[in-house]
């Protein structure tokens, strides 16, 4: 149950008109790519798709995956293209 009220919230984030309020900011997408998250990555990757489409020109995101390790995957950027 938890799961799909959190999924829902998730769905109807993009609804509420706050794009104006945003300012210059960088978020951090951190992928679990171990093991462990192996039967729920397509969902992590779709999620964090859909926050980068529809992000605002003034943010960017850089992307970490981690398994045993961290690696940087992508630097910091706001081209949609690198990052999708």
């Amino acid at each position: 149950m938890k799961r799909s009220s959190a999924w829902l919230l998730f769905l109807l984030f993009p609804l509420i008109p706050i794009a104006h309020l945003r300012a210059d900011c960088v978020y951090g997408l951190i992928i679990d790519t171990s093991g462990s998250m192996r039967p729920a990555i397509d969902q992590a990757v779709t999620g964090a798709r859909f926050l980068i489409e529809r992000s605002g020109p003034r943010e960017r995101f850089y992307i970490v995956a981690f398994g045993e390790d961290a690696q940087l995957e992508q630097p910091a950027t706001d081209e949609k293209k690198k990052l999708l």
